[in-house]
């Protein structure tokens, strides 16, 4: 065999033997889809077609919805005019229901607007949809609060006229409603900054992520040994930092699996950014 022959057959073995660590190194990876299945070739086709014929059934209902929502607004709207157009008391009683389900099917038109944006992937979607809100059901709940004003009043007569007897029993339902929007609002004002607490302590449990008062607990519980290549054979190189182990090497093997070893240094640092999983197996370094 030539010289030219057994120096392209040992590159060929070391891009082997490269490919081969990096499959081995690649838990190592950002975990970018842990929640998507681990699905291969034609399944995986098959459950995308499958997710998106699920979304789009999806947009297709909320649509319905807000097209029976808008119906409903617009058909208050016209027996409001109908049949409460002549109707005088003391207070604007007429206005303010019309005012009221105008809000409303603008609000209706808006969510219609924002599943288009949704759709169209379209960039400022969700500063749209927070400024929507603000806006739309800021307005909704100022005018709530001016009804509330109106409807308790000295001036409220309306229920003792028989034009405005039907305006009047409306606009306390209407009244009744507003007043779960507020309550539904408060509890979220509330509750939210809870509720972000426990999200995010979830959220870092299920990357295993841990309070920094916790860091030195767990790097205290490290096992050190020495780097011996006669007990520890399964690996030649340190999966955090790829340099090979060397005689007499500090390396710390985990409890997950003793064939999970890694320079103690490296494993400190690892763990110093907040993460109490194994860089390999993604186990827990120490049970908190």
């Amino acid at each position: 065999m030539s010289h030219s022959e057994q120096l392209r057959q040992y590159r060929i073995r070391q891009q082997q033997q490269i490919q081969q660590h990096q499959i081995q190194r690649e838990p190592l990876l950002p975990d970018n889809n842990l929640n998507e299945p681990l699905l291969g070739g034609g399944q995986g086709r098959y459950y995308s077609d499958f997710r998106n014929q699920q979304a789009q059934s999806d947009n297709q209902q909320t649509k319905r919805d807000i097209y029976t929502d808008l119906m409903f607004n617009v058909l208050a709207m016209m027996l409001i005019i109908n049949f409460g157009a002549d109707s005088h008391c003391g207070i604007s009683i007429f206005m303010w229901c019309l005012v009221y389900f105008c809000i409303l099917s603008t609000r209706s038109l808006t969510n219609l607007f924002k599943l288009k944006l949704q759709e169209n992937q379209f960039r400022y979607y969700n500063t749209f949809t927070i400024a929507s809100f603000i806006v739309i059901d800021g307005l909704l709940l100022s005018w709530l609060i001016y009804g509330n004003i109106l409807f308790y009043s000295s001036k409220n007569d309306c229920n003792q006229m028989e034009g405005s007897r039907v305006l009047y029993n409306l606009m306390f339902v209407l009244l009744l409603v507003g007043y779960f929007q507020m309550l539904v609002y408060a509890l979220l004002i509330f509750c939210l900054p809870c509720l972000i607490v426990i999200l995010r302590h979830q959220e870092r449990q299920r990357a295993g992520i841990v309070p920094s008062s916790a860091i030195p607990s767990i790097i205290q519980s490290l096992t050190r040994l020495k780097f011996d290549n006669q007990q520890f054979k399964s690996e030649d190189q340190c999966s955090i930092c790829w340099i090979e182990f060397k005689s007499d090497d500090e390396i710390t093997p985990l409890s997950c699996d003793p064939k999970h070893y890694f320079h103690t240094k490296c494993i400190e640092d690892w763990i110093r950014t907040g993460k109490n999983t194994c860089p390999l197996c993604r186990q827990p370094i120490r049970e908190l």
